[in-house]
């Protein structure tokens, strides 16, 4: 499972940076995914990373348009955070965070 399908929902602030494929889905989606990491049921979350800087992936003048972007976004940096802050929340323990994360 990729970090950033756990991360991120069509709601977020951050969604029109974050064109992936497949793309970003809806909360009850997330929340749908979450049940396959919390019920031990897969080995590891990734990261798919994939990014550039902010500059490159989209310049000031096409913000606001998606179709623009590079497809593809960073993940390594929120695999243990991620896991740390919406596992908690979602009941994950230390032990299982650093399995799926390692």
């Amino acid at each position: 499972m990729k970090i950033g399908y756990v991360m991120l929902d069509i709601g977020s602030k951050a969604v029109e940076l974050a064109e992936a494929n497949p793309p970003v889905r809806p909360c009850e989606v997330v929340e749908f995914l979450w049940e396959v990491p919390l019920a031990s049921e897969l080995d590891w979350v990734v990261s798919d990373h994939a990014c550039c800087r902010l500059e490159l992936n989209l310049p000031k003048h096409y913000f606001g348009n998606i179709w623009m972007a590079k497809s593809g976004f960073g993940g390594t940096e929120y695999l243990l955070p991620s896991r740390v802050s919406a596992g908690a929340g979602r009941g994950m323990g230390y032990n299982h965070k650093a399995r799926v994360t390692s």
